[in-house]
């Protein structure tokens, strides 16, 4: 997406340039909206994130703040008192980073370092950490509360998939 952008520029300097010398401005024009729809394609294709929760689990629906609360093990319980066990991919992971960003506004690094900071002041844990997606759906099924997430291509089996408002 940085690249993208470093283009727009280029194009917005071009035109600006070519505007001082009488350059063409439909030439200008062209380059910015192949420039949005690129951007627009892109973010398509982009990884998507599925939240999955263990069939115990109450409920089918979250927001994404009580997502971010959760992530940020904030909240400790389900609705019916059942323990919320969260489970993340390691942080190298194309959907570990889509995760981070969308749903808790955070970099990878940024949300280690929080934990980092939890664990040395006593105040917390650090989450489970899986290598792949494999791990996380078996541990999500096999783990009453569990919650974690994947991408859509994976396959989920019996777990149940959050509607995420």
């Amino acid at each position: 997406m940085f690249i993208l952008y470093w283009i727009l520029l280029n194009l917005i300097f071009k035109f600006l340039k070519s505007k001082e010398k009488g350059g063409n401005v439909k030439y200008a024009v062209c380059s910015i909206m192949t420039f949005v729809v690129l951007s627009f394609c892109f973010s398509i294709a982009a990884a998507d994130v599925l939240i999955i929760c263990n069939e115990s689990v109450p409920v089918r629906e979250l927001s994404k703040s009580k997502v971010k609360s959760i992530f940020f093990d904030k909240e400790s319980t389900w609705g019916d008192g059942q323990g919320i066990n969260f489970v993340i991919l390691r942080s190298k992971s194309k959907i570990h980073k889509e995760f981070t960003r969308k749903y808790l506004k955070k970099t990878p690094s940024q949300y280690k370092n929080y934990f980092k900071k939890r664990v040395f002041t006593g105040k917390g844990k650090a989450p489970r950490s899986l290598k792949s997606e494999k791990d996380v759906i078996s541990y999500i099924a096999q783990t009453e509360g569990a919650i974690g997430y994947i991408s859509p291509k994976s396959k989920t089996g019996d777990l149940n998939i959050m509607q995420i408002k």
